[in-house]
């Protein structure tokens, strides 16, 4: 049921015009050019495939080169019933995060004119509320572009349905301010907040609401008329926005306009030929078509490195994740809503970039694949750099056992009920035979992959060219682990009490116990002859309290069902229902505990019948500790 969730959140969180021809400056260096023979073919053949293999509805795609659109295509529906076709020049796509790097232009805008200070303590632009002091140090406007402000990761409520929720964002702010969890600057978390924190920012120095600063400064200069920040969408504009859909039983079912109340984090609608102009843009160094909207100096800052956790592996420019393949670097930024999934490249170096939207559930899978195709495709030369494996290393195998286990993101809850998705998807480490590794619950991706290790605590992608790096402590102790693919968290070694196998095991134990012990009550109440008083109130204290907690896993399963419940949309009342329950059945727990005492100092019962509810009153206990450390005991959301 926790997987749905974390499906979801992640909760919180590739157009139809002809190939167009290549730059045709004869004397352009080849190597500082992105070659792109056969895109046309290149590209329609991987769409083809997904939009059948993923059950996709729409999608889209723009390549620029030089300078220069060089393709746009788009695929498939905007809209099923109206059989209206993706237009990569009219269709606007829902782009999610992508919209960050808008935020990250404008605040870099502000930075410029000397309005914003990036090692400023944030707390001196803000209005309504402020960062508490923790750790004695401010956090900054650098430590937001990085994801490094230290704060934990709030999900609940990120998205909405109902526009009376779209308040003003510093009100949104206010009210749902996450948790400082760790100093600023020492690990990255991927914070929507962070985001949404720094578009106030841009709000109150220059006196204008993010999306009409983004409009009047970004989107305007650029010619992108297409797209817009606002939210819900103009009347000119929402004719052309493409319907999102996920596919259920053998059919496309509309998903209604997702709202997003941070919309600094990701509120964007965008046509791909509009972020061809973006791309450009920030590939000529804030210059297109005769607008500047940053000086060169400021475009090369926002570009340049900010933050890593290691040096072997990519890390944060101003606001755009790096990504290395392939010996290029990349810089760019990934969005999805729960039904649109985009991606956003450029490369630098070689003046090319690219964009792809879906609007439909599983693009999360066909955007990942395209993105890799793509750079495998243009990048690599040679092709797939072969892996220089450690086999011949004895240790090898030893260390892939030292680093196996069960790790955590810093992208997570610590405050909310939310911390408890963790156990749905946990990223988990194997060892292999052959001394490789086998990792699961990666983001943005949480499929299996195969990892070689090619330097002790190394290991790269076996079939692409991400790496990893496993750091230990001082004692030696493997803690925590960096990731190529997504530079803005980190992966911590969880506790054996943390771990996905230990709570499912003590889940289990304590619902046939909890069953067992129901069972036993009821035949109590049918058999109560010759029994004591307090035997029957310690008998139904005990099982009432199994009853409730029986019921608590129901009604939360039921809340977190297939479609019945998006924590990004808020709690649903059958979870509010269930939390409820939990606090009175940890009441009765507590009741039952304390009747031990003169369950055992009296006679009222059997050896045996007292052992067993001494076994029944731990069990309840242990889910106690389990609802309080999961942040399910009460309504902590």
């Amino acid at each position: 049921m926790l997987k749905k969730i974390a499906t979801t959140c992640l909760a919180f969180l590739l157009v139809s015009s002809p190939l167009m021809a290549q730059n045709d400056e004869a004397d352009a260096p080849a190597d500082t050019l992105l070659v792109l023979d056969d895109l046309e073919a290149f590209v329609d053949g991987i769409m083809a495939a997904q939009m059948e293999a993923y059950k996709i509805s729409g999608a889209v795609v723009s390549v620029v080169s030089d300078g220069e659109l060089v393709f746009s295509r788009g695929y498939g529906y905007a809209d099923i019933d109206e059989r209206s076709p993706v237009d990569p020049a009219a269709t606007l796509f829902r782009i999610g995060s992508t919209t960050k790097l808008f935020t990250w232009t404008a605040v870099m805008q502000l930075v410029e004119q000397g309005l914003i200070d990036l090692d400023e303590d944030i707390n001196t632009y803000l209005e309504h509320f402020e960062i508490p002091e923790r750790f004695g140090e401010p956090v900054t406007m650098a430590h937001l572009m990085a994801h490094t402000p230290g704060f934990e990761d709030r999900v609940i409520g990120l998205f909405a349905r109902d526009e009376e929720k779209l308040r003003p964002l510093g009100e949104v702010l206010a009210d749902d301010l996450p948790k400082r969890v760790r100093p600023p600057g020492t690990l990255a978390a991927y914070s929507n907040h962070g985001v949404g924190i720094a578009g106030y920012i841009v709000e109150q120095v220059s006196g204008q609401p993010w999306a009409e600063y983004v409009q009047e400064h970004i989107l305007d200069p650029l010619g992108m008329d297409g797209s817009t920040a606002f939210q819900p969408l103009p009347d000119t504009l929402s004719p052309n926005m493409s319907k999102g859909y996920v596919y259920r039983d053998g059919a496309f079912v509309e998903r209604p306009f997702e709202l997003v109340p941070l919309g600094p984090a990701g509120t964007m609608s965008a046509t791909a030929e509009d972020m061809a102009r973006f791309m450009i843009a920030h590939l000529q160094e804030g210059a297109f078509e005769g607008e500047q909207i940053l000086a060169d100096s400021t475009a090369r800052l926002m570009h340049t490195r900010l933050f890593g956790h290691d040096d072997r592996v990519s890390g944060m420019a101003h606001g755009f994740m790096e990504r290395h393949m392939h010996g290029q670097r990349l810089i760019g930024h990934g969005g999805s809503t729960e039904v649109f999934h985009t991606d956003m490249l450029i490369i630098p170096e070689l003046n090319g970039g690219m964009f792809v939207s879906y609007n439909s559930e599983e693009g999360a899978q066909a955007r990942s694949e395209i993105v890799k195709a793509f750079m495998d495709r243009y990048l690599a030369s040679d092709g797939i750099p072969e892996i220089e494996s450690g086999e011949e290393d004895p240790e090898m195998e030893a260390r892939a056992a030292q680093v196996a286990g069960e790790y955590a993101s810093t992208r997570r809850s610590h405050s909310t009920l939310f911390k408890a998705v963790r156990l749905a998807a946990p990223t988990k480490v194997t060892a292999q035979d052959d001394g490789s590794l086998l990792i699961s619950g990666l983001a943005p991706d949480p499929g299996a992959t195969r990892w070689i290790e090619v330097e002790p605590y190394i290991y790269r992608e076996r079939y692409g060219t991400a790496r990893i790096v496993f750091q230990a402590d001082d004692a030696g102790e493997v803690t925590r682990f960096f990731h190529d693919g997504f530079p803005p968290v980190a992966y911590e070694a969880s506790a054996f009490y943390e771990t996905q196998s230990f709570n499912l095991w003590l889940l289990g134990v304590t619902f046939l116990l909890f069953l067992s012990t129901v069972v036993a009550w009821l035949v109590s109440l049918v058999k109560r002859k010759g029994q004591s008083g307090f035997a029957m109130i310690a008998r139904a204290v005990a099982g009432t309290a199994a009853l409730l907690f029986l019921a608590f896993v129901v009604l939360f399963g039921m809340g977190t069902g297939d479609e019945a419940f998006q924590l990004v949309y808020g709690v649903p009342p059958l979870v509010q229902t269930a939390l409820t329950i939990g606090i009175v059945g940890t009441v009765l727990a507590a009741l039952a505990a304390i009747f031990l005492i003169p369950v055992w100092r009296s006679g009222y019962w059997t050896f045996w019948s007292r052992l067993y509810y001494s076994i029944v009153v731990f069990g309840l206990l242990a889910f106690v500790w389990f609802l309080y450390f999961w942040n399910l005991l009460g309504h902590q959301y």
